[in-house]
C-alpha cells in the first residue's frame, strides 16, 4: 500500500505468475555450488604446487570404470561437473590418493572440464572439493565402524538380554528388524535418517505393522530414537 492510499499493482502480464523466471547467471550458480559444498565448516588446505612430475600413472589405483571415464572424457553437463569432479575426488581419497597426487591429475588430465575453465580459481575450486571429499571420507569411515559395533552387539546375548528384559519374546524377529535398519544406514552413510516404514519392512520382509511395532518397542527401551512426527 502505497502512503497515498493506492495499492501498488503489477502491469499485465507482468505478474510472478505470468512471466518466465530468468536463469541463474552462471557465475553465481558457481558460487551457490561451491559455497553449499564446503557450507562453510571444512577446513580448505592450499592446493599442492605443481612439482613437474607430469601426469600420474592413474593405472597405480583400483578405479572403477566409470571414474577411469570421468577422468580421461568430459562427458558432465556444465550444470552436473562439480558432482563428477566430486565423485572422481571421493574415489582417488578412497584409494589413498593423495592431495598431490589428485591435484597431478586435474592438472593433467580432462576430467569434467570445470577446474581448467575456472583458470585462476581452478586451484581453490579443487581444494575445496578435495577438502570435503576427505570430510565425505572419514565420515562413511566413521559410521561404517559404528555400524558394525552395533551389527556385533545387536547379535550378542547382552541385546537379546536386554529385550526379554522388556517382555520380547521373539528376539530373532528384531535382531532381524535391526539388521535391516543398520543396512540402510551403511548405505546411506548415515546414522540419523529417514526411515520409510514400508520400503525398511520390504528388505526385513516383514510386514509394516511388524516393523513398526519393533521400532516402538526399541525406542520405548532406549535403543533408538524416533522423530516427533514417526508414524506407522
Amino acid at each position: 500500500l502505497h502512503k497515498s492510499g493506492n495499492r501498488y499493482a503489477f502491469a499485465p502480464g507482468a505478474s510472478p505468475s505470468e512471466i518466465i523466471v530468468a536463469p541463474l547467471p552462471a557465475k553465481l550458480r558457481t558460487l551457490i555450488e561451491d559455497a553449499h559444498r564446503s557450507g562453510g565448516r571444512v577446513a580448505v588446505a592450499p592446493l599442492p604446487v605443481d612439482d613437474g612430475r607430469g601426469a600420474p600413472d592413474i593405472t597405480r589405483w583400483h578405479l572403477s570404470e566409470s571414474i577411469l571415464d570421468a577422468i580421461h572424457t568430459p562427458h558432465a553437463a556444465p550444470g552436473a561437473r562439480s558432482e563428477s569432479d566430486f565423485a572422481i575426488v571421493c574415489a582417488l581419497v578412497a584409494v589413498g590418493a593423495s592431495d598431490a597426487d589428485i591435484a597431478a591429475v586435474f592438472r593433467h588430465y580432462p576430467t569434467s572440464g570445470k577446474f581448467h575453465a575456472r583458470g585462476r580459481s581452478g586451484d581453490a575450486y579443487l581444494a575445496s572439493t578435495i577438502a570435503n571429499a576427505r570430510t565425505s571420507h572419514s565420515t562413511r569411515q566413521t559410521t561404517a565402524a559404528t555400524v558394525e559395533q552395533l551389527r556385533l552387539w545387536s547379535h550378542g546375548a547382552a541385546f537379546a538380554q536386554l529385550l526379554r528384559d522388556h517382555g520380547v519374546k521373539r528376539v530373532a524377529d528384531y535382531v532381524r528388524t535391526v539388521d535391516a535398519l543398520l543396512e540402510m544406514l551403511t548405505r546411506r552413510c548415515t546414522l540419523r535418517t529417514v526411515v520409510s516404514v514400508r520400503t525398511l519392512g520390504e528388505w526385513r520382509n516383514a510386514s509394516r505393522m511388524t516393523v513398526w511395532r519393533h521400532l516402538r518397542k526399541l525406542a520405548d527401551i532406549g535403543i533408538l530414537t524416533l522423530g516427533e512426527d514417526a508414524h506407522g
